[in-house]
């Protein structure tokens, strides 16, 4: 039941609005979900959380950008704003190797497609295919890492926000980060835009744990326009690095309901 609901979702965007297969995949999707909350997490949830003791600081924090979640995303599933938070995984406690690394708390939605979360987020989206960038090193014997697959369902992580390694390009940042290190996603930088939209107005911030258009990598930054200043989600080679951007990644360490682990 769980892969039919994960599969209608993935196929949604394959049709155009008010498609009659659209439709029937999203009441598909929607009714498996639906089934989840109410059946399977009240029962996963607490033996997660049971395991959290979070500083009263980051449970705020995670309430307060569940909530926003919320407000954006509970209509599309049909969920109150109730049911949709507690859909979403808790923050699990800053892992020590992560302090003064990873330091940005995040829930990340992937039950949304990306140009639909751009849309609610009011970003300027480029509009390419986006896949997630497992390269050549991860076939490299000498160097071993694991390669990361977004997850389907919501997540949380820590992050670093790319302030630290201004001019470094995407492929630089991709041969050279540390074994418990990924580049962040264009999901979760959609999430670092709805959680803290101003990091962006200090430097521009590269996702390279994406690929978009097969080769580029994405980018979110405020451009100077004849209406003033508006963040845009663009594409850049990744060859290329920028004075005022750079690569942000997030600890391979991740939280999700352990519910897609049976998948």
């Amino acid at each position: 039941m769980i892969e039919l609901g994960s599969k209608a979702r993935e196929l949604v965007d394959r049709f155009p609005k008010g498609d009659p297969q659209r439709i029937a995949l999203e009441k598909i999707a929607l009714a498996v979900e639906n089934w989840l909350v109410k059946n399977v997490q009240e029962i996963v949830a607490p033996a997660v959380e049971a395991k959290v003791d979070l500083d009263p600081n980051l449970q705020k924090e995670w309430e307060r950008q569940a909530k926003k979640l919320a407000g954006l995303f509970a209509d599309d599933f049909g969920f109150s704003q109730e049911e949709y938070i507690a859909s979403l995984p808790q923050f699990e406690p800053q892992p020590k190797t992560f302090k003064g690394r990873f330091f940005i708390p995040l829930i990340v939605e992937t039950r949304i497609s990306l140009v639909s979360m751009a849309q609610r987020a009011d970003l300027n989206y480029h509009g390419y295919s986006v896949s997630d960038w497992n390269g050549d090193q991860f076939k490299d014997p000498k160097n071993p890492k694991t390669p990361f697959y977004t997850p389907k369902t919501p997540y949380t992580t820590w992050m670093q926000h790319g302030r630290k390694n201004l001019g470094m390009s995407a492929e630089k940042f991709r041969s050279h980060h540390d074994p418990d290190e990924r580049g962040a996603t264009e999901y979760e930088g959609i999430a670092l835009y709805l959680a803290k939209p101003d990091v962006f107005k200090s430097h521009g911030i590269y996702f390279p744990g994406s690929q978009v258009a097969g080769s580029r990598v994405s980018s979110i930054s405020f451009v100077i326009n004849s209406a003033g200043t508006s963040p845009i989600l663009s594409s850049y080679d990744p060859e290329n690095g920028h004075y005022h951007d750079g690569p942000a990644s997030c600890g391979r360490k991740i939280n999700k309901f352990v519910v897609d682990a049976i998948k």
